[in-house]
């Protein structure tokens, strides 16, 4: 059996808002990656405001902290606050804040932050119950339209039968692209 050997650290319990700190950062990364897998480069990831001083070293000593010689990705908050944004810009116009409201589920003005996903949690929260809501429909659409049927050779699949409704109906291609998007966001 073959062991990849990883290493997760938290490297120092001090702050790290400062260019000395993170720098040992990277020096211990560094002979730690080298220690596990010689030859890797080592890769970061960081939170702004992290990020920015972490680039900012990369940017002034390029020989040793250089981006040939590192890593530095944005951290797992900033990447699901994109994620949440590019959902939002999705569903921009679609009157789904609106819908919110209809339903008592929030009032205007945080569901209008959720567009800009201003606060995560809570935008996660009804982006993933507008997607259950919206595959829950599918399927008990797709239910009544198994009933209607009197042959059995006449059913067309799941997946089939909603990339034929996107197809004939834009505004439920819409809803499907939003909540394919959403399915991709949550399942990661």
């Amino acid at each position: 059996m073959n062991v990849a050997p990883t290493s997760l650290l938290p490297p120092f319990h001090d702050k790290a808002h400062s260019v000395a700190m993170i720098r040992h950062l990277m020096d211990i990364v560094k002979t730690a990656v080298g220690v596990l897998n010689p030859g890797q480069i080592p890769a970061l990831t960081c939170n702004q405001p992290l990020y920015t001083l972490t680039k900012q070293i990369q940017w002034s000593w390029p020989t040793r902290y250089g981006e040939d010689r590192f890593i530095v990705m944005f951290g797992g908050l900033q990447i699901e606050m994109a994620s949440l944004k590019v959902l939002g810009d999705l569903l921009e116009g679609s009157d789904w804040t609106g819908a919110l409201v209809q339903a008592g589920v929030y009032t205007s003005g945080p569901a209008d932050s959720f567009l800009k996903a201003s606060h995560v949690t809570g935008t996660k929260w009804a982006q993933q119950v507008t997607a259950r809501s919206l595959f829950s429909l599918q399927q008990s659409s797709y239910r009544d339209y198994i009933q209607t049927l009197t042959d059995a050779s006449e059913v067309v699949p799941f997946e089939d039968s909603c990339d034929a409704r996107s197809d004939a109906c834009p505004q439920s291609n819409s809803g499907t692209s939003s909540c394919s998007w959403s399915w991709l966001c949550w399942s990661t």
